[in-house]
């Protein structure tokens, strides 16, 4: 990603789709990908601007260039696992990102999931909302909320740790894999040390790879694949905790435990084998 900054002279002024093509270089489709996609941001607020015929006076623009022009991301119908009128756990690939990034809104899983609701007429005001991440690597099922009174008391049961998480994890074969491991301890992020608790259980070995079932009990970010690279070993094609010769990355997330916050009723809401089954490569979970 490149980083433009732009500021007109005073008194000057023009349409935004204008500035950009001057100021960059290039041509009109170009920059109104840019526009739209969402990499042009107003710098003093910190505020995507999306519409190319915004009037630019004063603003100082910051323009969050990627390598290679984002592509709208469109979510398959098939990866929509579960869907009622609060909420949806849908399949996020691997290498995707799960909400906008500097460059880009429409590059990721949220941009895919308000396309589906939208053509099929079931949007409404509200602009969907992630309630739980998942790493860009790591893949599996994802929750989101279609209201407010959703998105709320969905972030209040992950809090209360209310929502029961299952991973299935892989690695290289090992000499001693553990049959169970407790894992407790404390990791930092931006500076924040914090509590982290992850439990694992063995499944058994296939294909030159031992896999795993593991519960996070906390939320730490990269907490599965820190603690399998501590106290068990790296997950397999993890490059920042392991090695990177193997792709993707042996984890996925494959199901939500919970007590369905308008409904009122125990859900389980798990991912359907044919998607994970190439990863998992025969090991069957119980």
């Amino acid at each position: 990603m490149k980083r433009y900054f732009i500021k007109l002279k005073a008194g000057e002024q023009a349409p935004l789709h204008r500035v950009v093509m001057r100021y960059l270089k290039m041509e009109k489709e170009e920059a109104l990908g840019l526009i739209t996609g969402g990499s042009v941001w107003n710098a003093d607020t910190n505020r995507r601007i999306t519409d190319p015929e915004f009037l630019v006076t004063e603003e100082t623009l910051k323009i969050n260039k990627p390598l290679r022009p984002a592509r709208p991301y469109y979510l398959p119908e098939e990866y929509v696992i579960y869907e009622d009128s609060s909420l949806l756990a849908v399949y996020k690939e691997a290498g995707l990102a799960s909400h906008p990034t500097p460059y880009s809104r429409v590059e990721c899983l949220t941009y895919g999931v308000q396309n589906y609701l939208e053509k099929s007429g079931r949007s409404g005001a509200y602009q969907v909302s992630v309630i739980n991440r998942l790493d860009r690597p790591t893949r599996g099922l994802m929750l989101l909320a279609k209201n407010k009174e959703c998105e709320a008391a969905l972030h209040r049961l992950f809090r209360e740790k209310e929502i029961a998480k299952i991973y299935l994890a892989s690695t290289e074969s090992l000499e001693s894999p553990p049959a169970s491991i407790r894992i407790e301890d404390t990791l930092e992020w931006n500076g924040k040390a914090r509590r982290a608790e992850t439990r694992v259980r063995y499944l058994g070995r296939c294909g030159g790879r031992d896999f795993f079932l593991a519960f996070p009990r906390t939320g730490r970010t990269h907490q599965v694949r820190q603690h399998f690279a501590r106290y068990i070993a790296p997950l397999w094609g993890d490059s920042r905790y392991g090695r990177a010769r193997q792709s993707p990355l042996g984890l996925i997330c494959i199901s939500y435990r919970f007590t369905h916050p308008v409904t009122g009723k125990r859900i389980r809401i798990t991912l359907p084998e044919a998607l994970w089954k190439e990863e998992e490569n025969g090991a069957k979970t119980r």
